[in-house]
C-alpha cells in the first residue's frame, strides 16, 4: 500500500472521529471540528485542520463589512456566478465552473449558496455563503481540494447547516459592535468583504475523547495500522 493511501486513510479516520465545537464572532458561529482551529489574518478568520502544518487541503475562511450601494443578494448571485477562475505562474489559466448558485434559508435567515471548482484555487472546490442582516453583510467560504472533498464534505455540511448570523444582543454578555470597514465610493464591485475585529473570541464546547465512539474508531485505526504492517 502506497504512503499516499496511508495517509489518506489516516485523515479520514481523525475527520469522522472529531466532535463540533462552537466557533463564535461578532458575526456568526457555527460546528467546527474538534480538530480545526480558527485565527485572524489580515481582514479575515481562517479556519483549518490543525493537523495539517504546512499544506491546506480545506479551509474556511469568514469576513464582514458594512453595507453599501453595491450589497445584495442579486449581485452576490452575479459575482459568485461570473467568478472568471485562477491564473498562476506562467500565465497559465485555470478556468471557473459554476455548478450552482441559488438562494437558500439557513437557520431563518436567506443567503446565497454558490459552489464553484477552480474560483479560488487551482483543483479546488469552493461553497460560498453569503448574506445581509441589518447594515452588516457576511461571506463565509468553504474551500477544499478536489482529492480531499470527499474527507471535509461532511463537517462543511454540519459547519453550513447550523450557521447563524448574530447581532450584538446575540451575544451574553453583550460585546461590542462589530468593527467593520464603513462603504467607500472606491470599493469595487467585486468586494464582497473587506474588513472584521482584529481579535473575537472562539468558544469551544467540551470535548469527550473517551467516549464510546472515539474508542470503537481508535480501535478501528489500530487494526487498520496492524493490516498495513503486515501486508
Amino acid at each position: 500500500m502506497s504512503k499516499k493511501l496511508f495517509l489518506f486513510i489516516i485523515v479520514i479516520l481523525f475527520s469522522q472521529a472529531s466532535l463540533a465545537k462552537l466557533f463564535k464572532n461578532s458575526f456568526v458561529s457555527f460546528e467546527l471540528p474538534s480538530n480545526w482551529t480558527c485565527e485572524v489574518k489580515g481582514s479575515t478568520w481562517n479556519c483549518s485542520n490543525q493537523y495539517e502544518k504546512k499544506i491546506k487541503s480545506a479551509v474556511i475562511v469568514l469576513a464582514a463589512k458594512e453595507v453599501g450601494p453595491q450589497d445584495s443578494l442579486d449581485i452576490y448571485i452575479k459575482e459568485i456566478s461570473g467568478k472568471p477562475g485562477i491564473t498562476i505562474q506562467g500565465n497559465k489559466h485555470f478556468k471557473a465552473k459554476k455548478l450552482q448558485v441559488k438562494k437558500t434559508n439557513i437557520n431563518n435567515q436567506t443567503w446565497v449558496d454558490g459552489l464553484s471548482y477552480n474560483s479560488e484555487a487551482p483543483d479546488f472546490y469552493t461553497r460560498y455563503l453569503a448574506t445581509i442582516k441589518k447594515k452588516i453583510s457576511v461571506l463565509v467560504t468553504f474551500t477544499s481540494h478536489k482529492d480531499y472533498y470527499t474527507v471535509y464534505v461532511n463537517d462543511f455540511m454540519k459547519a453550513i447547516s447550523s450557521l447563524k448570523v448574530l447581532s450584538p444582543t446575540d451575544n451574553k454578555p453583550k460585546v461590542a459592535e462589530p468593527k467593520v470597514t464603513q462603504y467607500k465610493d472606491t470599493i469595487s464591485d467585486n468586494d464582497i468583504v473587506d474588513d472584521i475585529p482584529d481579535e473575537e473570541p472562539i468558544i469551544e464546547e467540551p470535548v469527550d475523547y473517551f467516549s464510546k465512539k472515539n474508542i470503537g474508531l481508535g480501535l478501528i485505526g489500530l487494526v487498520v495500522l496492524f493490516f498495513l504492517i503486515r501486508f
